[in-house]
């Protein structure tokens, strides 16, 4: 286990020497506060109730009842989402209670000092618990959670470039001050724009107003609105879409026992501890971005020895002409269990836009066990 531990800080040291962005760097490591809370009640059936009557059959009745509750609660050291399902459904036909996560369940607390290193704690996992009864019962008990400890963080970049970029096709100067208030106010658009409200369009306005505001031209909001639905704008974001700065490393723990009744072995658990790492910027002059990030785990499953190793790599190229950008992959996974498999891929992609309504793109993957060329576009003729 120690030797993990100094592997990992190892990693960290040398990674912190990436070269950062492009213009906009001392933005990078911005974090937006930010509170989400919605909770909605639908029917499972999916109607509510669902009453039918066949001739000459039986009557078939049901009432079902589903509830979805996301709750998200960002500040500068920690990071909480909650998103829960709960459904309930009685009938003729089948009984079923069932409470789960329709994603991962996650809290992440940074500011610790981690070996002198600014360090953070991991924890969260997804779930289910479900009983239900229609010729047979069944009850299915299912649990993922995990915990971890690491260095480092990984900051999304693309709300900053974005400012930036909309900020030059409106002709406004892009100061720092500016780029952080508009970023700001991207970052919350989930927020903002999924308020309880008898009016959505008002959401909408007050969006947009602030957006307008926060670039220093409150009187032209029409136009901020008109050139986020341009052609050309939406393919010059694209570039952009996904990118993240810094470096990140943690080491975790698994553990997930599971309980179906219906299954032949009702019982099993599993579990692994690995570590995983990450790490993005610019270099070459800001026409380069990279991002690599990897995972190894080694565990249990079903009673049976497991080890996986995972990379991914991705490079993109950014010329000076926005009309077109290029980039490259590698996905590597290394299986050991009860059978060994190992896999590499390498792709090539490359976006070009000859006219706002006329988009092309060209794809190239090789594995080890294909060869794929594809090629596609659209183009509006009137």
């Amino acid at each position: 286990m120690k030797k993990v531990v100094v592997f990992i800080m190892v990693f960290s040291i040398l990674i912190t020497s990436q070269v950062a962005g492009i213009g906009m760097e001392n933005l990078y490591d911005m974090v937006v506060p930010m509170e989400r809370e919605e909770m909605g009640i639908s029917g499972d059936l999916p109607d509510v109730l669902s009453v039918s009557l066949p001739l000459g059959g039986a009557l078939v009745a049901n009432i079902g009842v589903e509830a979805d509750y996301y709750s998200l609660n960002q500040t500068q050291d920690s990071f909480l989402l909650y998103d829960v399902n709960a459904a309930f459904r009685i009938g003729t036909t089948q009984t079923k209670i069932s409470l789960g996560t329709n994603q991962n369940v996650g809290y992440r607390l940074y500011g610790l000092d981690v070996s002198s290193m600014p360090g953070f704690l991991a924890t969260g996992g997804s779930g289910i618990i479900s009983f239900t009864s229609a010729v047979t019962s069944n009850f299915q008990f299912a649990l993922d959670p995990y915990i971890g400890v690491g260095v480092g963080r990984q900051y999304s970049i693309f709300n900053i470039l974005r400012a930036e970029l909309i900020m030059n096709y409106l002709g406004v100067v892009p100061t720092e001050e500016k780029v952080r208030a508009v970023a700001e106010i991207f970052n919350q658009a989930a927020a903002i724009l999924n308020r309880f409200s008898n009016n959505d369009a008002e959401l909408f306005k007050e969006y947009w107003s602030r957006v307008a505001e926060a670039m220093g031209i409150p009187n032209r909001v029409l136009d901020v609105i008109y050139v986020a639905d341009s052609q050309e704008y939406a393919f010059e974001l694209n570039r952009y879409r996904g990118l993240m700065s810094g470096m990140e490393a943690m080491l975790y723990l698994s553990i997930e026992p599971e309980l179906n009744t219906g299954w032949t072995t009702p019982f099993s658990i599993s579990g692994d501890v690995g570590m995983s790492g990450a790490i993005s910027g610019y270099f070459v002059d800001d026409m380069l971005y990279y991002r690599a990030n990897g995972s190894l785990s080694a565990g249990f499953t079903g009673g049976a020895f497991a080890a996986n190793l995972n990379l991914l790599g991705n490079l993109v190229y950014f010329p000076d002409d926005y009309h077109w950008w290029a980039e490259a992959g590698l996905n590597a996974g290394l299986n050991v269990g009860t059978a060994t498999t190992f896999s590499v891929t390498l792709t090539g992609d490359v976006y070009y836009m000859l006219a706002p309504n006329f988009t092309t793109y060209a794809k190239v993957s090789l594995s080890t066990s294909s060869i794929s060329v594809k090629a596609g576009g659209s183009y509006r003729l009137w």
